[in-house]
């Protein structure tokens, strides 16, 4: 069984209508109305406590907000003081960096001076070595009285390491040549000059530098 939409019939087209106009009229006599409840005596001191309290809210969010300005006022100085500290560390961290350069300056010579008066040492010790060597080479040789017989090589002066060319025995000494008796005198602190003397004369300095006098 289907159902019809109502069709409008006689009696509904009867009813009454809304009247806008007038219900229009009375809202803005209520409203009118409504705005005259302050002139209320009644109510009229309750406006009154109303508006007091939010004048003291009024007072209080000004001193609030005055309490603030003070505040952030305070807080710009310190922030202005706390700038002068981090400027004022910030040249103490340069002082302190350039101390930290002059130190490290310092050090760097100190340890290039230790290591040149260790390079100096380890040649003194060296020469020295090499002195007390030839000092009980040339002893020895001194002993020695056959031509023929080994020598006990002198070591170079500075190097303390063994001299080249060397004579063997005493008798190698009268085969070494000029060349040889001059690089020889070189590697030992002779006082005859290299440059000066013949080589006999140069023979006989060498024998008894090295201590083979025995011919």
């Amino acid at each position: 069984m289907q159902n019809h939409p109502t069709q409008p019939g006689p009696a509904q087209d009867n009813l009454t209508q809304p009247d806008f106009a007038f219900a229009t009229q009375n809202l803005n006599n209520f409203a009118a109305e409504v705005s005259r409840i302050g002139n209320v005596p009644a109510l009229q001191g309750q406006l009154d406590n109303i508006v007091q309290m939010v004048g003291g809210i009024t007072d209080r969010l000004d001193r609030i907000d005055t309490r603030l300005d003070r505040m952030d006022t305070r807080l710009d100085g310190l922030d202005t003081r706390l700038d002068g500290l981090d400027t004022r560390l910030d040249g103490l961290d340069a002082r302190l960096t350039g101390l930290d350069t002059q130190v490290t300056t310092g050090f760097a010579r100190v340890d290039v001076s230790i290591h040149r008066i260790e390079e100096n040492l380890h040649t003194i010790s060296t020469r020295l070595d090499a002195t007390n060597f030839n000092t009980f080479a040339a002893l020895n040789n001194k002993l020695i009285v056959a031509g023929d017989a080994p020598l006990c090589p002198l070591h170079h002066a500075t190097t303390n390491q063994p001299i080249p060319h060397f004579p063997e025995t005493g008798n190698a000494i009268e085969n070494l040549s000029v060349a040889q008796l001059d690089g020889i005198f070189r590697a030992l602190p002779v006082d005859m000059p290299v440059n000066r003397g013949n080589k006999k004369a140069k023979i006989t300095a060498l024998r008894y530098k090295i201590g083979a006098i025995t011919a």
